[in-house]
């Protein structure tokens, strides 16, 4: 998988611990036979897929501002049936899977696609929580209950680690839903200065502050 196999580490830290055994003879064949390497396969094979970005601090915890130890966590209970699902607030546990977001700035979408298929986030103007649904073929156009902005504070470009939690000056992202009559504008900011609404983003809590990403890296 060559440097795609970042992917399926952000998504899985544990993995990176496990041993998979030498694959020298293994490359050596594949320089040998001149073997494509895994970029052209997804270019050319498979280009509908989506690939995820995974730029720094567009992946991994949604984490509350006001509540420090609660993130974004999203854990079906049928692993044949991975839409349809709230998005709830849970403590963090740092170990992906459940609680691994990645924004699409392509596609405007918060995907959860740690499993598959992938799901999207959606912000209805109805209800007051967040759903999970499927995510649209790539040529597909997506829903507007289902695009999102992010916007990067002045001077972007700090990094943040894992589990630390950032101060004020630290880059921050601003993730908005660009339904402006949907209850769930502006659901998701941390910008310092910024002013912060109060929402109610899931029944089971009343979220008055803000929300922000935490990048797993390693």
């Amino acid at each position: 998988m060559d440097e795609y196999k970042e992917l399926y580490y952000h998504r899985n830290p544990h993995a990176r611990l496990e041993a998979f055994g030498d694959v020298t003879d293994r490359r050596k064949l594949r320089t040998q036979l001149g073997c494509k390497d895994f970029k052209w396969y997804l270019e050319n094979i498979y280009p509908d897929i989506h690939v995820p970005e995974d730029r720094p601090g567009t992946f991994g915890m949604l984490k509350n501002r006001g509540m420090s130890s609660y993130c974004f966590d999203y854990n079906p209970p049928d692993d044949h049936n991975l839409v349809g699902h709230r998005i709830i607030l849970y403590p963090c546990h740092g170990m992906g899977q459940n609680q691994f977001f990645e924004y699409s700035s392509k596609r405007s979408e918060i995907r959860y696609n740690t499993r598959d298929p992938a799901g999207c986030a959606v912000g209805d103007a109805v209800s007051t929580y967040l759903t999970v649904h499927l995510c649209k073929n790539p040529r597909q156009p997506v829903p507007q209950d289902q695009k999102f902005v992010l916007r990067e504070a002045p001077g972007a470009g700090g990094r943040m680690e894992e589990g630390t939690t950032p101060s004020p000056r630290l880059t921050q992202e601003l993730v908005e839903t660009t339904r402006r009559n949907s209850a769930f504008h502006k659901w998701l900011n941390e910008i310092d200065g910024y002013p912060i609404p109060d929402v109610t983003l899931l029944p089971e809590r009343a979220l008055k502050a803000s929300i922000f990403l935490i990048p797993q890296f390693n």
